[in-house]
């Protein structure tokens, strides 16, 4: 399981879909909403008309009509601070299960439940209720509360230890004593020297501080599901699944046995810039645990013209070669730049072209290049990504998009209840490349031996 429950990257909430819903329970998110706003927090607060929510990217402001002046857009105003909330409160759960599952205080506990410190958190599958917000709170107060117990136990008072001693006047008449009941051919009386004699006398009772109960951390044991194998290319099938760590995610050995017995591994780089420590470390573990496995790479783009695509281009390949990873690299677009330019249609025909142009050095590198982007922001800018449409595209999505996909897409799935992403790939083109990758790598491999 990773960035617990759904991903906060480019799963922001369809607006639309969520306030033309006439299924959501608006009484009870309004309830909640009014119960926030009483309560001092850091995540929602009101001045006047004026609702104001902390959310990734600084401070959003929601002005709420009043009711007399239309009833929906009330209730819309309402929906989104809503919304807002929700991916704040996200935010804040990813962040948490990224360091508590390192510190061993989170884990998965089923497929609907997660377990922090030694409270069990049920998630629901409805990702829009405030069953589900209130889930995270949970979570959030769990974790904090497990934490402050942890630091009180390690800032407890350290346990005094007294040294009682017992005077000796005459050390060699004890010694004497103690061999007279051994028989006079076995007894041998050693001689105390003066030295001795001193360091056996009693000394000040000292209290010590480094006795310090300290708390012992069990580690939590694993729910790993049962992990598909890749299609063999000789096989004729309608999808093929490869594994995907997480961005953002340190594997451990123990986590290996999810990518174990298949031949393709795709390892994320979150930020090829500063070089990314998780995506070489985790490609050492991965080399270290299962050595005949082919690593690929999933690079997040943030390049937005043709000149930042250049030098991100180059960067890239500097750092898979000297990672010697496979040539398959899945690249993704700037999705929260698109997001924030959709009324810029120049600006979108910017990103494109800058992602197409590190497409293209890959490819003049030798590389083989996927295109990766969030189902929605593939919604928003298809018209250009199709008129071109020079490689494959990937689409991520996470349990509530799932539906959005269609069963011929190719996906990325990111879901909460596992600890891998499953890429399918249903496409019988990029299937057959994608298996043949390994074997090249192999050959690639050998030859470099014997050379």
């Amino acid at each position: 399981m990773y960035n617990l429950i759904r991903s906060i990257a480019g799963d922001i909430m369809n607006d639309e879909k969520l306030r033309e819903n006439d299924t959501i329970d608006f009484d009870a998110i309004s309830g909640w909403i009014s119960k926030k706003l009483k309560t001092p927090n850091d995540i929602v607060r009101c001045e006047n008309r004026t609702v104001i929510v902390n959310v990734a990217k600084g401070i959003k402001q929601i002005e709420i009509p009043k009711i007399a002046d239309g009833k929906a857009e009330w209730r819309n105003a309402w929906l989104k601070v809503y919304e807002l909330c929700l991916d704040a409160l996200q935010l804040k759960v990813n962040h948490i299960y990224n360091v508590g599952k390192r510190e061993g205080i989170i884990a998965q506990n089923g497929v609907d439940e997660v377990r922090v410190g030694t409270t069990i958190i049920r998630i629901p599958e409805d990702y829009n209720s405030v069953g589900y917000a209130r889930a995270l709170e949970k979570i959030i107060g769990a974790y904090n509360m497990t934490k402050a117990e942890q630091e009180k136990l390690k800032n407890a008072s350290p346990i005094s230890v007294n040294h009682t001693s017992v005077k000796i006047d005459n050390p060699q008449e004890l010694m004497t004593q103690k061999y007279k009941s051994v028989p006079a051919s076995d007894a041998r009386v050693p001689k105390i020297s003066v030295a001795s004699e001193q360091a056996m006398q009693p000394k000040e009772i000292v209290k010590k501080d480094d006795n310090r109960v300290k708390a012992v951390r069990l580690k939590l044991k694993r729910h790993d599901e049962p992990v598909p194998d890749i299609v063999p290319s000789e096989v004729i099938q309608d999808q093929m699944i490869i594994h995907k760590i997480p961005a953002n995610v340190s594997i451990d050995n123990d986590d290996c046995g999810i990518y174990r017995n298949q031949p393709l591994i795709i390892a994320s780089c979150a930020s090829v810039k500063h070089g990314d420590g998780i995506f070489r470390d985790n490609i050492d573990v991965l080399r270290e645990n299962i050595p005949d496995t082919a690593i690929g790479s999933f690079i997040s783009g943030k390049s937005v013209n043709i000149e930042q695509a250049i030098k991100e281009a180059m960067r890239m390949i500097k750092l898979l070669n000297s990672c010697d990873v496979t040539k398959c690299v899945i690249y993704e677009l700037n999705n929260d730049y698109i997001n924030d330019n959709l009324q810029n249609k120049d600006a979108i025909n910017e990103i494109v072209t800058a992602a197409l142009k590190i497409c293209d050095i890959l490819k003049d590198s030798e590389f083989y290049p996927i295109l990766c982007m969030d189902i929605d922001t593939y919604e928003h800018i298809k018209e250009q990504i199709e008129a071109i449409n020079n490689y494959p595209i990937l689409k991520c999505v996470t349990p509530k998009q799932k539906a959005l996909a269609k069963e011929e897409d190719d996906i990325i799935y990111m879901n909460p209840s596992s600890d891998t992403d499953i890429i399918t790939i249903f496409n019988r083109e990029l299937q057959t490349n994608l298996v043949d990758i390994p074997k090249k790598q192999i050959r690639e491999s050998r030859m470099r031996q014997a050379a």
